[in-house]
Order: C-alpha cells, then structure tokens, then sequence
C-alpha cells in the first residue's frame, strides 16, 4: 500500500476518492466478509427450510414404501364430499376475490388519483383487516349478525317493527353464501389495495395527462389508460388474494361450517386432526394447491413478461389530482364504512359478548363485567399459558424474521442483480405456497422422527418465519431501498466492512421501516390460527389453538374476550409501533 501512495499524490482529491473507491471495491470482492457469510448461511438455511419439507411431503405421497404409490390419491377421487368442497372453495374465493379487487382498485384510484383522499388516514384505513386476526373478525361478524341473536339483526328488527314489520329472525344471515362472502372480501382487499396503490403512483403522469388533454373524461382515461397500464400489478393482486383466501382457515371454520358452506382450508385441517389422521389424502390436497398456485404463478409471471404497457418516468413529476366534486364524499364515506365494517363493528360485537355471562342478543347493561377477561387471564389457565406463548412467538418470530429478512436484503443489494434474483426467489417463494400446505409439509418432515418437533414451539417458531417471510422481506427491502448507495460506499472508502457499514449506517437509517414490518409480522404471528392449528398441542398452546377449542366447545362469551384481547394488544402494538415509524416512512410505504 505505501508504494501505492506515491503514485496517487498527483490525483486530485475526487480522483483519489475514486480510486480509493475502485481498490476497496476490487479487495471486496476477493475478500470473504463475516456478513457475506451469514447472509449466505441464513439464505441457505431459509431455502432448505421451503424446499426440504415440501420434498419430504411428495416423498410421502408418491413412494410411501420406497415404491411408487397413488394410493393417497386414489383416495382423495373417490371421496364423495370432494365435489362439494372444490365446488364451495371455487364460488367463494372467485367471487370474493373479484370483489375485493374491485373495491381495492377504488380505493386505490380514489387515494392516489382523487381528491377524496383524507391523507395518512386515507393510506391506512384500507389495511385495518390486517391488524386484527382474521379470527377476531370472522368471530364478531358472528355476533353481529347471526340470524337470531345478532346485535345488528336485534336493531334492525327494532327498527322494523316501528314501521309495522315484525321478523322473529334476520333480516341479516351471516352464516350463508353471502355471509362468508362478504367477511372474505373484507379480509381480502388489503392485499389487492398494497399492490394497486403502488402501481398506480408508479405510472407515468404523462399518459394520463395526454388522455385527457385529447378530451378524454376521468373515468375514460381510468379505463383506457390508467387500467391497462398496471394490468400486470391487477394479475398480481388477484395471486396474492386467491393464495391469502386459500390459506386463511378461521373464517371457514367460524362461519362457512354453520352456513355448511366447505371450504378446502377447513377440510385439509380436518384430516389432519381427524382419529386416526388421513394425512395421505391432506398432503394431496396440499399437493393440489401448491399446483394450482404454481400454475396462477406462471400465468402472472407470462402476463408480467409480456406486459408492455406499464411505464415508471424518469422525471420527478407529480400527478394531476381529480376533483370528484359532490361525490368525494360519496368516496370517503365509502371507506368510513369499510372502516366500521373490518374494524370497529366487529371489535364492538366482541367487547359486548366478552362482558356478558353468554350470548345473549338482550344487552343487560347492568349486568355486564370483566369477569370472563379474569377467567381466561386467571393464574394457571390453559388460556394465559397460550397467549404468553403466542405473544413470546410474535415477538421473537417478528424480531428474527426482520433481523434475518434485513441482512438478506441489504446483502442482496450490494451484490448486483444476479444475487438480487436469487435472494428475492428465496425470500418470497413462500409467499406462493398456501399456509395449510407448509403446515402439512411441516408435520409429515418435522413433527416425527428424526427431529420430533410435534407440538413444541419450535415447530411453530419455523413455520412462522416460513409462511411470514415474503411480508418481512418486503418490508426490509423498501426500507433498505431508502438509504443511498452513497452512504456504502464511503463507509468502504473509510475502510469499514460490510458487517460494520450494517451495523453501524444501514441498520440505523432501516430502523423506522423495519420496525413497521415488525409489527405486521408481530400482528400476523400472535394470531396466527391456520398453521397453529395444525402445529400446536396441548404442552405448548398458542392463541389460535385455544381459540378453535373454545370456540368448539360453545363458549363464546370467553371467544369473545379472547378476540378482544387479541385485538386491543395488536391494535396498541401497532399503534406504538407506527408512531415510531411514521416521520419517515409511513405504512403505505413499507407495506407497499
């Protein structure tokens, strides 16, 4: 190096910087850094922990004996609910998810194109399904509206009877098609709004403003232009909801069962559960989604290839905003409403059957307590035992799943757009994969011999960072995505590594938006029910394991305090947490 020095004393101070710049970067990519390391080992690790299981899982179904066998699958085709059930899984989710996409897209459009837009509130009240379990949902659309003893029904009816109309029961059903319809859309449409909203601020202003100055209407242009422009994010959109509605379990279980509406989610749970377990016919109900997954994947993938209508300018420019006039209102009190609905209404029927002895549609105000909130956090209950394991879960599978989905992504940054391709597959595979299917695969590779993780925490821990890594990634690499590649290089000009430049400059300036993907992964795995249901047991219980127990045994006053109390702490985590992430990042940013 010293000989090196006097050939440099003639560049000037920019030309030394970058030489400085070319050395460090020609020794770093001959030099094997700790952080390379354990970012490599920690991909590795994550891509055995999907692939492993799942091989394990074709293994079992097609050579059972070391020989191939179809006896598994014979089985599922001779099964005679199976028409019924594919038949239910098909109207539902299709219908569900045309819905929520339409809705999605308004919201969308309304906030990032509209001046119906309220500012941050308008950014997050389409997420709120997300920071309640979907079970707290599905539970208190029960309570308010179940046929005869709903609260909403008991009002309506009351009101109705004003005007000379008597009923004994409705005029709201929850538990029927419409019913599990409607709960599925409002669980659904976060997923197509994160995805929409984002394409719709990357599009290039400059279409839409062509469209209209060659007298093209709002809703022309928004048909003509703004539509199939994102038309590759509105195939996305439709993935991610058809494999979100796949996966979820409690809203099969809370309201299809009584609506005797069957769901393939619901059936797979109950093989596994069943005595003695079918698990051969529910890994090849898993097999099955997995493959019509992968075939919506591939189709997503073709359309995105081929796609030549999206464009991202080059130059910062702001979009025109459309005055909707007298209907702004119309918009924003169409969200309000989508507010009460995945949120305050639910939360309401939960508090009001939580303080009651039992369900009852007559509200005695003087009689209601916090008596079933003592029961289940009494000392020694099997229910506080479960909640303390599943907020220990969600707080070391959330700190774990940002900590691992952060160094890959900083890691993945740094390495060029080959290593960026391969990270990216890694991290977000499990997001094409149904939940009830990894918690299958987790069963038959790991519940047994030689690992023997049946119904430890460890099991769950796994399944947990598996299912929820594609959130935690998306979350780190936005908010890796915030720090300059300046700020990298002149800490290896100064002579830092990569593991002190993490340390020390990316971790810091990440903090704020890997601590709003915390408190997503913290809402999603502390109420996590469909892999708990599938995973946990009686020696280590998780809220969702408790709450399919109690809710099967008919007591639902104390389902309802176990929602509420579910809701109230993923409702002030994320409160806290989102205050402290706000100034710089905000949810629509790091979610989207």
């Amino acid at each position: 190096m010293t000989s090196y020095l006097p050939k440099m004393r003639g560049l000037g101070q920019l030309e030394l910087l970058g030489e400085r710049w070319r050395r460090a970067a020609f020794w770093r990519g001959r030099h094997i850094s700790v952080f390379s390391v354990i970012a490599t080992l920690l991909g590795a690790l994550l891509a055995a922990l999907v692939v492993y299981p799942l091989v394990v899982m074709c293994v079992r179904v097609f050579a059972p004996d070391g020989e191939l066998s179809l006896s598994a699958f014979r089985q599922v085709a001779n099964d005679p609910a199976m028409p019924t059930i594919l038949r239910d899984t098909t109207i539902v989710l299709g219908t569900s998810t045309l819905l929520a996409l339409a809705i999605g897209l308004l919201f969308a459009w309304c906030n990032e194109r509209s001046d119906a837009r309220m500012g941050w509130a308008s950014r997050v009240l389409p997420l709120t399904p997300l920071l309640l379990p979907p079970i707290a949902l599905s539970v208190g659309w029960l309570f308010l509206a179940d046929e005869r003893a709903g609260y909403l029904n008991v009002v309506l009816r009351r009101l109705m009877k004003m005007v000379g109309i008597e009923r004994e029961t409705g005029p709201i059903n929850i538990t029927s098609w419409w019913g599990m319809i409607f709960v599925y859309t409002l669980w659904l449409v976060p997923f197509a709004y994160l995805i929409l909203s984002a394409a719709l601020r990357n599009i290039d202003p400059a279409l839409e403003e062509a469209s209209r100055i060659n007298g093209a209407g709002p809703i022309q242009t928004a048909l003509k232009v703004s539509l199939p422009a994102i038309r590759p994010a509105i195939v996305s959109a439709t993935l991610s909801m058809l494999v979100s509605g796949i996966a979820v379990f409690s809203i099969g279980r809370t309201i299809g069962v009584n609506a005797r509406v069957r769901v393939l989610s619901v059936h797979i749970v109950s093989l596994v559960q069943s005595y003695p377990s079918q698990l051969d016919e529910a890994v090849v109900l898993g097999l099955l989604v997995l493959v019509v997954v992968g075939t919506l994947w591939l189709a997503q993938r073709r359309v995105s290839t081929r796609a030549r209508h999206a464009t991202i300018g080059g130059k910062a420019s702001s979009h025109s905003i459309v005055a909707l006039g007298p209907w702004r209102w119309v918009a924003r009190s169409a969200m309000i409403v989508y507010l009460a609905a995945t949120s305050v209404l639910p939360i309401l029927g939960l508090v009001l059957v939580a303080l009651q002895p039992f369900w009852t549609p007559r509200v005695d105000w003087r009689g209601l307590s916090f008596e079933n909130f003592g029961r289940l956090l009494g000392s020694g209950s099997f229910a506080r035992s479960a909640l303390k394991t599943s907020l220990t879960l969600g707080v070391t599978g959330a700190t774990a799943g940002m900590i691992v989905a952060a160094i890959i992504a900083v890691y993945a940054r740094q390495g060029g757009a080959r290593r960026a391709v391969v990270v990216d597959a890694i991290t977000k595979a499990p997001g094409a994969i149904s939940h009830v299917v990894v918690g299958v695969a987790f069963i038959v590779a790991l519940a047994g011999a030689p690992f023997n993780l049946h119904g430890t925490v460890l099991i769950l821990f796994l399944a947990y960072l598996v299912i929820y890594m594609p959130q935690a990634a998306i979350a780190a690499g936005s908010a890796s995505d915030q720090v300059g590649r300046d700020l990298y290089e002149a800490s290896v000009i100064c002579g830092a590594k990569m593991g002190r430049t993490f340390g020390r400059i990316a971790l810091p300036l990440m903090l704020p938006g890997l601590a709003a993907g915390w408190a997503l992964l913290f809402v999603v795995m502390a109420g996590d029910l469909t892999a708990s249901a599938l995973l946990a047991g009686t020696k280590n219980p998780v809220v969702g394991f408790v709450f399919l127990d109690i809710y099967e045994n008919g007591t639902y006053s104390m389902v309802a305090a176990m929602g509420t109390i579910m809701g109230l702490i993923s409702t002030l985590v994320v409160a806290i947490v989102m205050a402290v992430a706000r100034p710089r990042f905000g949810v629509g940013g790091v979610l989207g």
